[in-house]
């Protein structure tokens, strides 16, 4: 079990960071990602900027220890157009 503890002075090693990524269609799933990188940069945590749910792909997933993701569906329960390509890569991957 994996845990993250606040860091001094902002060092922290960079897959010990907390990625926070976001699937959007209208904004709202990223205006509560950078809430939630702001909140923890607030009590000490190393988070890294929020960035669209495209724009990392599953081995680079993989690498990293702890992740956030932020979705909001649109329409009738879609998903956005920036994460519909690593949600499709997840369904077929093996992990």
């Amino acid at each position: 079990r994996a845990t993250m503890t606040p860091v001094e002075n902002g060092n922290a090693a960079s897959g010990e960071a907390l990625a926070v990524f976001y699937g959007s269609q209208t904004g709202t799933a990223e205006e509560v990602a950078w809430d939630l990188v702001r909140e923890g940069r607030a009590k000490g945590f190393c988070c890294s900027e929020p960035r669209a749910m495209n724009d990392i792909d599953v081995q680079s997933l993989c690498r990293l220890r702890f992740v956030v993701f932020v979705v909001s569906t649109t329409g009738q329960g879609e998903p956005p157009v920036n994460m519909k390509r690593l949600w499709q890569d997840l369904l077929v991957a093996s992990l």
